[in-house]
């Protein structure tokens, strides 16, 4: 496979055997009856405060359209927030750090909280701990020794 990036305004070729193509999705907000309403779409994706309630204080979004992880249970407790609001019930709304997400390649990678640099960019005095797949005995009997857990800490807190 040969593809040609253009970047910086350089063009850059690569060959290689196999190739990821990973794009973004674009919600679908056309036609969903707000053209009379002050509502304002970027990139098709409406402000939100955090239980989902737009500017129109009557209107709620939630999921795609709301732009952040587009992911089905981070949609589905958005959609509970929201409504728990309407109704006038206390809930916690959705924190994006305490949602774990994964990428469904080989080796696969997942992550939740808070990385390296943003710990420290909030200012935690950070400490790092590290652990080899290959001293887990699963991944020595699956063959996927290669690869690491990398655990992210506040120094003083932990």
């Amino acid at each position: 496979i040969k593809a040609t990036v253009h970047q910086n305004q350089e063009e850059h070729t690569i060959e290689a055997d196999k190739m990821l193509v990973a794009i973004g999705r674009v919600a679908n907000v056309s036609d969903i009856g707000i053209d009379n309403t002050d509502i304002a779409l970027a990139h098709g994706c409406s402000a939100v405060n955090e239980y989902g309630q737009t500017k129109e204080s009557h209107i709620y979004a939630v999921g795609d359209c709301v732009g952040g992880l587009q992911l089905a249970h981070v949609a589905a407790h958005e959609g509970i927030a929201a409504v728990s609001h309407i109704i006038g019930k206390q809930v916690e709304p959705v924190d994006p750090l305490a949602v774990p997400s994964c990428v469904y390649s080989f080796p696969e990678a997942a992550q939740v909280g808070m990385t390296e640099t943003q710990a420290r960019e909030a200012g935690h005095a950070v400490k790092i701990g590290t652990f080899p797949f290959a001293m887990n005995g699963k991944a020595l009997i699956h063959g996927e020794a290669g690869g690491f857990v990398k655990l992210i800490a506040d120094k003083d807190t932990s």
